[in-house]
């Protein structure tokens, strides 16, 4: 069996996880990255985007909107997937990689 990509939320301000990536990128593995959930402290859809740019360079394969997580979700889901959509787009280090979501 070989793997070629994991999935995985990414949270900003843990320098852990950033390693766990850089490693598996460095022996061919890239990552899917779950890209926070409004209302959690995982960080910003901006401050995740400006992680992949900055310190997960070619570590990513992809940014992963978030899912159905609540009864409410459609609305704020919107918004968040709009965020990090226009905020990957926008940054040059990041513009090629997928975007995807629900």
């Amino acid at each position: 069996m070989e793997v070629r990509w994991i999935r995985t939320g990414l949270v900003t301000g843990n320098p852990g996880q950033v390693n766990w990536i850089n490693q598996l990128a460095a022996n061919g593995i890239t990552a899917d990255t779950v890209m926070g959930f409004p209302g959690q402290l995982a960080g910003t859809p901006e401050e995740l985007v400006a992680l992949v740019a900055t310190k997960l360079r070619g570590s990513v394969s992809m940014m992963e909107g978030a899912n159905e997580w609540d009864y409410n979700w459609v609305t704020q889901l919107r918004r968040h997937q709009t965020r990090l959509y226009h905020a990957a787009k926008a940054t040059p280090a990041t513009k090629a990689i997928p975007v995807v979501g629900p």
